[in-house]
C-alpha cells in the first residue's frame, strides 16, 4: 500500500520546474513503484492459494480452460488468438488454484505471441495417481515472420504436479 501511495505521489508531483532527466528519473522511479506494486499483489495471491492444499474433487480442465480463456480474453487483446483444448483430462485440483494457474499460462502465452498478434496455444493435461502434467504450446502465426519463417518460435511449458 504504501508502494501504491508514493507512485501516486510521484504521479502527482508538479515537475516542471526540473531539468528534463530529473523529470525522466522521478518518471521512471514512479513508474517502477507501480509495478513493483502490482508484483507485490500478485505474490499475495499467490500465497494465499498456496497456504491451502492444492488438491481437490476432480475438475475437467476442458471446462476450468474454458473459464480462463474467458478470463485472459478480457484482461488483454487475444482476439485473433485460437485456443484449443485438447483431451478430456480431469484434474484433482483445487478449482481457484486450477484457475489461478490456467490464467498464468495463458496470460503468459498471448504476451510470447504478442498481443493483438494472430496464433495458436494449445493446452492438454493428464493426471496419474503418480504424477500429473498440464502443458501448455504456443504457436505463432508464422506469416508475421517475414523472412525468419524458418526460425524454431514454437514454445512450449509444462507444469507438473506432485503428489
Amino acid at each position: 500500500v504504501s508502494v501504491q501511495a508514493y507512485a501516486r505521489l510521484l504521479g502527482e508531483t508538479d515537475v516542471s520546474g526540473l531539468d528534463d532527466e530529473s523529470q525522466m528519473l522521478l518518471g521512471r522511479i514512479g513508474s517502477l513503484s507501480k509495478a513493483m506494486g502490482l508484483q507485490a499483489r500478485r505474490l499475495s495471491e499467490i500465497d494465499k492459494l498456496l497456504r491451502e492444499p492444492p488438491w481437490g474433487p476432480p475438475l475437467s480442465l476442458e471446462e476450468a480452460a474454458e473459464e480462463a480463456i474467458a478470463g485472459v480474453r478480457c484482461r488483454m487483446d487475444a482476439s485473433k488468438v485460437e485456443f484449443r483444448v485438447q483431451g478430456s483430462a480431469t484434474l484433482p485440483l483445487r478449482a481457484a488454484l486450477l484457475h489461478a494457474v490456467l490464467i498464468e499460462l495463458f496470460t503468459n502465452a498471448v504476451q510470447a505471441i504478442g498481443i493483438g498478434q494472430p496464433g495458436r496455444i494449445d493446452l492438454s493435461g493428464e493426471w496419474s495417481p503418480e504424477d500429473g502434467m498440464i502443458r501448455v504450446n504456443v504457436v505463432p502465426d508464422r506469416s508475421r515472420l517475414g523472412e525468419n519463417k524458418d526460425v524454431d518460435v514454437e514454445g512450449a511449458i509444462a507444469l507438473a504436479l506432485d503428489n
